[in-house]
């Protein structure tokens, strides 16, 4: 053999060698990327996992014009500015009447959707006779 040959193999065995570590390399970099991947979608996951979650509580709401601040169901306004929460939260109150603690009774009300009042809102205006009645809801 020639001393260019030579050279020649042995430069191409340590390309070869530069090769198969670069290809090493990037295996790892995307087994890497691949592991971050799951640990985020995995964080994601058990994060949001709550939100498929639902609880339902039977409750006896009442609606009462003075609770929710209303004198003329008439009056746009006061659909817009009244306190549809209330009804919610007194109901809860008397379906649990032994949270009497501030901190119990934030638990409590988290329990329900914060559109709960919003909901109330559209059925009795969906209903005006229900005013002043009491509905068994879930």
């Amino acid at each position: 053999m020639t001393n260019s040959q030579e050279r020649i193999e042995r430069s191409l065995k340590k390309r070869y060698r530069a090769e198969s570590r670069f290809r090493w390399y990037g295996r790892i970099g995307v087994l890497f990327a691949i592991t971050f991947l799951l640990v985020l979608f995995t964080d994601i996951f058990s994060k949001g996992i709550g939100a498929f979650r639902t609880t339902s509580i039977e409750l006896n709401l009442t609606y009462d014009q003075e609770l929710v601040g209303i004198t003329d169901i008439h009056d746009e306004s006061q659909w817009i500015l009244g306190d549809w929460d209330s009804l919610v939260k007194a109901a809860l109150r008397e379906r649990f009447p032994e949270v009497t603690d501030r901190k119990e009774k934030r638990a409590l009300y988290a329990l329900v959707s914060s559109a709960a009042g919003y909901d109330l809102r559209d059925r009795l205006r969906a209903n005006p006779d229900l005013l002043g009645q009491t509905e068994t809801l879930w």
